[in-house]
């Protein structure tokens, strides 16, 4: 498509002006609307990802505000993280070695272990078990966090979140899913790569813009714009987090208008949503468990 310039608002009232038109008048033609979304997209890759003055500005916010939710004070959420160097394993063959290992040794008494051996073997167990590292690491399981701690299973430092469907690189988002395997989905895991899923509860209603849709809805001609969008943030990246500018960008103005994050349908999980808080403080962990991912399905189609 050929776009005149980006500051072109005379051209923008117009277009914006024939949008309200058809959805008045003609509902079920989506052309214009089609138009809209790819001229903007166009207009932030090839001359301004920043904020601007821009006709479309308003139209959105309209949408936004029109397709608002609400994620209700202690729903439960999930975010999962992979354990890469089995830590979380070893700490919690550490905490079960609390129970396990006293048994051991007592059956090693029924089997006329020497003394000298045996008052040894209690002499380390005790060394291990009234060790700062045991104690920490028995505070938190017992706490509630068999993977990762609260820290470790919210979102990334600030500084430190590298670039993703909705933050640029350094901005810290907390990204989390509706249901457990979701969020164990979304982070690609490989078959028995240990994996912390957390439980995440908001402190408190966040109002979100629902970007979640079911695909082979019937779109009606007033949500063609919106439906233009949303499926750009359901879409599958295959080639590098710099395609996500127009998802990051609209994030940011969602955060700039005062909302508390977002929602949006999973591209690896069917009927699977997804979650972004912009603030992570607002949905902190209350619970953590260890798992790993025993086998992946994969169901496909023969194409037509």
């Amino acid at each position: 498509m050929n776009f005149p310039a980006f500051t072109d608002d005379a051209y923008w009232t117009e277009v914006i002006e024939q949008y309200i038109r058809n959805n008045n008048t003609h509902p079920g033609w989506y052309n214009i609307e089609y138009y809209m979304w790819e001229y903007f997209k166009d207009c932030l890759k090839r001359n301004n990802r920043f904020f601007f003055e821009h006709p479309l500005l308003p139209v959105l916010e309209s949408e936004f505000n029109r397709n608002a939710c609400t994620l209700l004070q202690d729903t439960a959420i999930y975010r999962a993280r992979i354990d890469c160097d089995s830590k979380l394993w070893n700490e919690w063959n550490a905490y079960c070695r609390i129970d396990s290992e006293p048994r051991q040794i007592k059956a090693l008494e029924k089997r006329d272990v020497p003394a000298a051996k045996l008052a040894e073997l209690w002499k380390k167990y005790e060394g291990f078990v009234n060790s700062e590292q045991t104690k920490e690491i028995k505070q938190r399981i017992e706490s509630g966090f068999q993977g990762f701690d609260a820290i470790g299973s919210s979102a990334p430092p600030k500084g430190k979140a590298s670039a993703g469907r909705c933050n640029p690189e350094g901005v810290s988002y907390l990204y989390a899913a509706l249901e457990e395997h979701t969020a164990i989905a979304e982070i690609r895991p490989f078959i028995r790569d240990s994996i912390s899923v957390a439980v995440l509860k908001p402190a408190r209603d966040l109002r979100l813009v629902n970007f979640d849709f079911e695909p082979t809805a019937v779109v009606n001609g007033r949500d063609f714009l919106f439906d233009d969008i949303r499926r750009d943030f359901a879409k599958i990246n295959k080639t590098q987090n710099s395609d996500y500018f127009i998802t990051q960008f609209i994030a940011s103005l969602i955060e700039h208008i005062g909302y508390d994050g977002l929602c949006f349908r999973s591209s690896l999980v069917k009927d699977g949503t997804n979650y972004v808080i912009f603030n992570p403080s607002d949905c902190p962990a209350t619970t953590s468990k260890l798992v790993y991912l025993s086998e992946v399905s994969y169901v496909y189609g023969q194409c037509k």
